[in-house]
Order: structure tokens, then sequence, then C-alpha cells
């Protein structure tokens, strides 16, 4: 299923928000960094508010990827993750003609941000605390403390950095240190075979999206 819209003023195609919680339930939320760190964290359950259809949804959001595991193997703790759906018991629904580009994203002892998610920043000059540096500077932080001696062995495997966080702020490019997470890049790398041979091509941003360092 894909999703047509404007970016720029120019028309884009991308995939829908239900392949995108198919993937979910295959790769997890926490993305490629954080499975460095942690195991896969899946949603346990889906509420649904208005044209709840129990047969559609369960189709779109993990029936229709449940042969991932069946022919590929994917590694272990990754699996296809079916949540429960439910329905909302409400008979009244506020009518929204057309959403706010507007986004809040809060977290424990922080301030609430407001994203405009045409742009993915705070202001005009001022990146949100969700983007790809942000997240990637708060990867390097945890780096440490939380980076297994199998992955700092890679690290230096694959491109002769030593497992040190300066080092690597002046060295590592983000997508360098997405590729240490192999097993999600296999089970990634398997969910869009998948959709390959059963459903239709996955459409992807540009790796150069990924071709970046720290600014500091």
């Amino acid at each position: 299923v894909l999703s047509k819209g404007y970016e720029d003023g120019h028309r884009v195609v991308s995939m829908s928000c239900s392949d995108k919680m198919a993937a979910w339930n295959v790769l997890g939320l926490q993305g490629s960094l954080l499975s460095l760190y942690i195991e896969p964290i899946y949603l346990a359950s889906v509420i649904i508010g208005k044209m709840y259809n129990y047969d559609h949804l369960s189709r779109g959001i993990y029936a229709r990827v449940k042969g991932i595991s069946q022919q590929s193997g994917i590694p272990h703790p990754f699996k296809v993750n079916q949540p429960l759906i439910g329905e909302a018991k409400t008979s009244s629904y506020e009518e929204v003609r057309r959403s706010s580009s507007n986004s809040l994203n809060w977290w424990l002892d922080t301030n609430e941000e407001i994203v405009d998610t045409s742009t993915g920043r705070v202001s005009a000059s001022v990146p949100s605390r969700l983007s790809k540096q942000a997240m990637f500077e708060q990867f390097l932080f945890l780096w440490d403390d939380c980076a297994s001696k199998s992955v700092k062995t890679l690290l230096w495997q694959e491109h002769k950095i030593h497992s040190n966080v300066s080092e690597m702020i002046r060295l590592c490019r983000y997508g360098d240190i997405k590729k240490l997470a192999t097993d999600y890049g296999k089970v990634k790398d398997a969910l869009h075979q998948h959709y390959r041979q059963h459903l239709g091509p996955w459409i992807s941003r540009g790796l150069e999206l990924n071709d970046f360092k720290m600014s500091k």
C-alpha cells in the first residue's frame, strides 16, 4: 500500500501507515541504533477509534508479514509480533477536516517540544531533539556504558576505529554505526525481501540521509 502526498511542492510516494506498523511488528519500535543496546520493543495493543474491522486491521499490521519468520528464520529475539487490537467504546468523535502539521513530544523531566512535521524543526533554524543527529548524540553519550564488547570489536574490525567516544564523534558516520546492528539489518532485509516477493517494493528514503557525522 502506497501513500501519496506532497513535499516542498513535489509529488512524493511513501509507504502507508499500516506498512510502517507492520514493520514495527517485525523490527520493533526502537530502531537500529537502540537495538545495539536493548532487545526489540513491540506494541502490546492497538486501539482503533473509527472504522474498526478486526480482519482488515490484523492483516494490515501483522498477518501479511507472518511468513517472514517461517521463510527467513529471523534471529532471536526478533519475531512477528501480534498485538491485541481493540475498538474504542465511544459514540462521539471530534471531526477534523485537516490534520495539523504540528507534533508534540515530551519525556520525563523535560519540557514539551512542538515540531513542524513538514520541516522536522522547532523553528526555522532549530532541529528537533528527535532528529537523527540529536538521537545519534544521545546514542554516543550512552556508548561506554551500554555497548557490548562484541559491538565494540566489530567497530574496530569494520572501520578501524577504537571504541572511544571522542574518536567516534570525529570519525564515525551515522550510517556506519547503524550497520553495526547486524541482526537488525538481517531482519530488515528479510522484511523488504518479503515485500518484494509478495506485496510490492518497499519505498525507502535515500541512504545519503545517513551520511553525516556529529557537528562537534
